[in-house]
């Protein structure tokens, strides 16, 4: 039986070192979490968590004022 812990150790790290620039776009960063989810068990716990951070991540953006809003 083929397991697939290979692929779960990369994934997070393509997620991490591309997280800015994809954080805003869902189908990419939703894609890889996808994949990931798909790998192993830890692996959609791990998902899971992730998800969350950017969750809250997405949602505390969006209640930080912005520069020109606060003058």
């Amino acid at each position: 039986m083929a397991r697939n812990y290979g692929i779960s150790a990369l994934l997070p790290f393509v997620i991490a070192a591309n997280y800015q620039a994809w954080r805003t776009r869902g189908y990419l960063i939703g894609g890889l979490f996808f994949l990931l989810a798909n790998t192993n068990v830890i692996a959609a716990i791990m998902t899971g968590a992730f998800i969350l951070f950017w969750f809250l991540d997405l949602l505390e953006e969006r209640a930080r004022p912005t520069f020109s809003s606060t003058r």
